[in-house]
């Protein structure tokens, strides 16, 4: 598995601050697309870093990091 990170994605959300950061934990990058995909999330650049699991066992996820801006 492979942790794939984006520092700041626009339309990340349909907040008043739309961008955000994204974590995605998956096998390739093609996987972390259609788990994107799967959660309503817009269509995903090139990620900011790529991170290697040490453990193959872990679950693939997505994590959203909204802009709250300052509301």
């Amino acid at each position: 598995m492979n942790v794939y990170i984006w520092d700041n994605i626009d339309g990340l959300t349909s907040n008043y601050h739309s961008d955000g950061g994204l974590v995605i934990v998956a096998s390739t990058i093609e996987a972390a697309q259609v788990q994107a995909t799967a959660e309503g999330l817009p269509t995903l650049p090139n990620p900011t870093r790529v991170l290697k699991c040490a453990s193959k066992k872990e679950d693939p996820q997505v994590f959203v990091f909204p802009n709250a801006g300052c509301c």
